[in-house]
């Protein structure tokens, strides 16, 4: 299978700064690709990706404060406190006080919420399923480990810019 798309440049030269362009460009068009498919159908259970997303890292982490779910998701501490409060209005999450800390606040899901999640998860691996099964073994091996090692040397800058409103108070 031909995986470039026509006038696509390929890491093929060793050098550097043509092995970036390409990255640039081929890292680009699979974001805008994801960023642009219908929103709708990405999350179509009643919630906005952005609360798919914020039930998704309450659901994985087990209890999150807002500020640690902000931190999470990349959001301010506002923005992920309206984010909590519309999955705790739908019963998705709800908070409860840390054990260790009363004046502590925790989010966990609910039942509910992570059944609803598990569904989600579900319809967006099969997507993944439809687009892995065109590639051997190898080539899905590959990408899996090179799209982790990517996330792993970018976590770090894109956190420190973002460090600001991502700091965690208990709160």
């Amino acid at each position: 299978m031909d995986v470039l798309p026509p006038g696509a440049p390929a890491c093929t030269t060793g050098d550097l700064e043509a092995d970036t362009d390409a990255f640039y460009d081929a890292l680009t068009a699979l974001i805008r690709l994801y960023m642009l498919r219908n929103r709708e159908r990405v999350c179509s259970r009643g919630l906005s990706v952005t609360e798919c997303y914020a039930l998704d890292a309450v659901v994985r982490l087990g209890a999150l404060t807002v500020t640690g779910l902000a931190g999470e998701m990349g959001l301010n501490k506002s923005t992920a406190s309206r984010v909590a409060d519309a999955l705790e209005a739908r019963g998705l999450v709800e908070r409860r006080r840390d054990l260790e800390n009363y004046r502590v606040r925790l989010l966990v899901p609910t039942g509910t919420g992570a059944a609803l999640n598990d569904e989600v998860v579900a319809d967006v691996k099969a997507e993944h399923r439809a687009l892995l099964a065109g590639f051997d073994y190898t080539t899905r091996a590959e990408t899996v480990r090179l799209l982790h090692a990517v996330t792993a040397a970018a976590a770090p800058r894109i956190r420190a810019a973002g460090s600001a409103c991502c700091t965690d108070t208990g709160s």
